[in-house]
């Protein structure tokens, strides 16, 4: 008597010959669910450097997303382009800052006391149980 191949065993060897491509990497930018991603927003538009703004997240989507506050970056415009002023380890504890499904969190990140004066945001490497990632970026704000 024949045994049908089940639906697991064909993915788990679809997989293993590498049919789907490579895996998508932590670096990679994922869009898990258009229009249910996660934000961010600065909660003050201006600050002074040194100083410490308030960040609220939001994620209206149905799955959890985490990000480790280590690995964000302060971005400064320079030019038209947005460059890394201040990358991750800068003022820095180990910690997970979990954004629940349909929920928020609010966090406060200081400012290097050695931030020149101009346009900044923020950047967050973030990440669901799914393995979907994505990078969340505030809107700019003003450092004088």
């Amino acid at each position: 008597m024949k045994r049908p191949i089940s639906a697991a065993i064909l993915l788990l060897g679809l997989v293993a010959c590498g049919s789907y491509g490579p895996a998508p990497t932590a670096v990679q930018e994922f869009e898990y669910l258009p229009g249910l991603r996660p934000t961010a927003s600065v909660l003050a538009y201006g600050a002074s450097a040194g100083d410490s703004v308030n960040v609220q997240f939001e994620n209206p989507g149905a799955v959890l997303y985490s990000f480790s506050p280590c690995l964000r970056r302060l971005e400064r415009l320079n030019g038209g382009i947005w460059v890394d002023q201040f990358g991750s380890g800068v003022d820095c504890a180990q910690q997970l800052v979990v954004v629940p499904a349909g929920g928020s969190t609010l966090r406060r990140f200081d400012i290097p006391a050695t931030a020149p004066a101009g346009q900044y945001r923020y950047r967050f490497p973030m990440a669901a149980p799914t393995g979907a990632a994505l990078s969340v970026v505030t809107g700019q704000f003003e450092v004088q």
